[in-house]
């Protein structure tokens, strides 16, 4: 299955940042626009990286992230890079996109650390299921009081990890 989106392939970076942690991916993607949730103060007045990105993720902004908000919003922001719509993003897409990305001058992470994280067949190319199962784990390893949801504080360790 393969998701597509209007919104610009900028996404990349935010949805490295979620898999890896890489901070200035996320404002790089943060800085692109409204995800249609709305604009937070936080965002408008040009504030915490971390929290711009959180605010975007939590579509319910019920100020925090539930595993299910995680996994939509990385799963659109990869997905979207499947430029030949097979149902998987391969290290070729995602590295094409990061070298777009330098062009024009933006901040793009390497794509190693993600695909080592996510790519558990390591067949060089990540489908959903690969998508969901790192994601999840991830997400259970930083929800430290278990309870279903990541606060502020679980998400910026989430994104130094």
């Amino acid at each position: 299955m393969s998701f597509r989106s209007s919104r610009s392939p900028l996404a990349l970076a935010a949805a490295l940042a979620i898999g890896v942690g890489l901070a200035g991916a996320a404002a790089a993607q943060t800085a692109t626009g409204s995800t249609g949730t709305g604009t937070t103060a936080t965002e408008g007045a040009g504030g915490d990286r971390h929290q711009m990105m959180f605010n975007r993720i939590d579509a319910d902004q019920n100020g925090s992230v539930s595993q299910q908000e995680m996994e939509t919003w990385r799963s659109k922001a990869v997905f979207r890079l499947d430029a030949d719509a097979d149902g998987k993003v391969t290290k070729e897409e995602v590295d094409q996109h990061i070298a777009q990305r330098q062009a024009e001058g933006g901040q793009a992470p390497d794509s190693e650390k993600f695909f080592s994280t996510y790519d558990a067949n390591s067949d060089g190319a990540i489908d959903e299921e690969e998508l969901r199962s790192g994601g999840s784990q991830r997400f259970q390893t930083a929800d430290t009081d278990a309870n279903g949801e990541l606060s502020m504080e679980e998400w910026t360790a989430l994104q130094g990890s």
